[in-house]
């Protein structure tokens, strides 16, 4: 596979992940290339949520949407 910096920095990103390394992120992130409107579109809008309005709570430490 030709080396494209924005899926080398994805397969990077992943693998930090816990239990996955270098070869389970490859893998995931040909699966994602490859299913982007069903996996990669609703995931990217999942994740922009989950950053947006899911917090930890200074209290307890909790998980909780705004």
């Amino acid at each position: 596979m030709q080396s494209i910096d924005e899926i080398e920095n994805l397969i990077k990103l992943i693998s930090k992940l816990p239990g996955l390394g270098p070869k389970s992120a490859k893998r995931i992130v040909l699966k994602l290339i490859n299913n982007r409107e069903e996996i990669v579109k609703p995931m990217a809008n999942t994740l922009a949520q989950v950053y947006k309005n899911v917090v930890r709570c200074n209290s307890c430490g909790a998980l909780k949407s705004n």
